[in-house]
């Protein structure tokens, strides 16, 4: 399942066990795309220097993930700046579709995956025995690469 569907799937319901059996089915899925970037949002010493992401009012082609993970190392590394940054940063929003760039491309940029912050049961300390290949990204549990 693409990962904007699998956020907009968390945020349609407030239930802990609900929600915890989406992340079961994704992790069962193998869906490495969503974890990573669950990871790539949350991890507090993963810093990308953007300070305002646009939101997407209208649909592009869409783009693929390597095209955002190679903007995503540059930011990282700080090889991609200032205005460079701002004009790469709109051409994506600009090439997107609308829920892929809002619900999913724009949140790991700002590093905001609300659905997890307001849901502590992400964290919750039984969670790795449900899940036997997790890693902990600063208070939080995710799924390893296999």
């Amino acid at each position: 399942m693409q990962p904007w569907k699998v956020i907009q799937e968390l945020e349609a319901d407030n239930s802990r066990l609900k929600k915890e059996a989406i992340i079961k089915r994704e992790s069962d899925a193998d869906n490495i795309r969503f974890f990573n970037g669950v990871g790539a949002a949350l991890d507090g010493f993963r810093t990308f220097g953007v300070q305002k992401v646009p939101v997407a009012k209208k649909d592009g082609p869409g783009i693929t993930q390597s095209d955002f993970d190679d903007i995503l190392k540059s930011l990282e590394s700080r090889s991609l700046t200032g205005n460079a940054m701002k004009d790469t940063i709109q051409v994506l929003c600009d090439s997107s579709k609308v829920e892929q760039w809002n619900d999913w491309y724009r949140r790991i940029l700002i590093k905001d995956l609300a659905v997890f912050y307001y849901n502590p049961h992400i964290a919750n300390p039984n969670w790795g025995k449900i899940y036997n290949e997790t890693a902990m990204i600063g208070n939080h549990r995710f799924m390893k690469d296999r």
